[in-house]
């Protein structure tokens, strides 16, 4: 996973031009709900299937001429895990691509030509933006026994449409660093998982499993580090 992103940040900054190279690096942890990827044992409790877990980002910056529209197309990758009963666990990797678009709704008709707000005018007005982020994520799915093997009939990879909404401020550190907290949530209509209902067959006590679909609900949080290569470029309006 690591590597892939590496590897991606390696193609970015060598197709885009030097004089406008304006990229991103996130850090994100996503809490997960999936209702019906629960396993239940006849009373109230419950075990779930999906679990949360860290993701990592790369992303390149461009935004509108007369509005602070600025959008943040994002390579993404990330691991969630999920204990189950007798040590067993699930494993759901995930690679996204997200397209996010900020509305700086404080400073909409600003004209900073750079992701910060160091320029005149309250921080919070420049640097507060909400997010919409309609996304594609590839889900690569499998349970592990206790003995550390993966079950090959519960393994399933698939293509999941989503959109987040969140909310963020940006800490214009200088003119070449950016970090800027986001807080948000990410909506998958439905993700398949074939043959999943077989999961209850690798335990003792007797458990259900409602359906192989459900929608997830993401909450996450995010920190991105902003860097602007283009920031001593002659002519460039600093503020």
């Amino acid at each position: 996973m690591i590597r892939l992103l590496v590897l991606s940040s390696l193609l970015l900054a060598a197709f885009l031009p030097t004089s406008i190279a304006q990229v991103g690096f996130t850090g994100s942890y996503r809490f997960n709900k999936a209702p019906d990827w629960v396993l239940k044992n006849g009373t109230l409790q419950e075990t779930e299937l999906l679990g949360d877990g860290p993701s990592f980002g790369v992303d390149y910056w461009f935004r509108l001429k007369k509005y602070r529209i600025e959008f943040l197309p994002e390579f993404n990758v990330g691991l969630l895990k999920a204990d189950l009963p007798g040590g067993a666990h699930t494993k759901v990797g995930q690679a996204s691509l997200f397209f996010n678009t900020r509305f700086y709704v404080f400073d909409f008709k600003g004209d900073c030509d750079c992701p910060t707000f160091s320029k005149q005018g309250p921080k919070l007005g420049k640097g507060f933006f909400i997010e919409l982020s309609p996304g594609l994520s590839w889900l690569h799915k499998k349970v592990i026994t206790d003995a550390g093997d993966e079950v090959d009939g519960l393994k399933h990879k698939g293509f999941v449409p989503n959109i987040a909404i969140g909310a963020g401020l940006d800490i214009g550190v200088s003119d070449l660093i950016t970090l800027s907290p986001i807080i948000g949530y990410r909506y998958f209509p439905q993700a398949e998982w074939a043959g999943l209902s077989e999961v209850t067959a690798l335990f003792d006590e007797p458990l259900a499993l409602s359906a192989e679909s459900s929608s997830i609900g993401q909450l996450y949080a995010t920190l991105r580090l902003g860097l602007r290569f283009d920031y001593h470029t002659p002519g460039r309006r600093r503020r």
